[in-house]
């Protein structure tokens, strides 16, 4: 994982520097050099970067599924339009 996939993985997850230090057991000082590439993410962090990733995308299906099921149980479609 370079620097670039790294911070874009970091504002998928909606995680501050901090935060995602904090999460994954570094300072925001190292998440920022992992960002600039001042220092290579450690593969171990890259690992779990990409498990984190795996699993918002999970929730985000099974979010989906859960918001397409209560609009069909209402009898609307998640793309129709209220009418006056």
């Amino acid at each position: 994982m370079n620097a670039k996939q790294f911070r874009d993985a970091r504002h998928e997850l909606a995680h501050t520097q901090h935060s995602l230090g904090q999460f994954i057991g570094v300072t925001a000082r190292h998440i920022s050099r992992y960002e600039s590439g001042e220092q290579k993410v450690p593969q171990s962090k890259a690992i779990l970067m990409g498990m984190m990733l795996i699993k918002k995308s999970q929730q985000d299906r099974r979010h989906a599924r859960h918001i397409r099921k209560k609009s069909i149980e209402r009898g609307t479609s998640c793309n129709q339009k209220e009418k006056s």
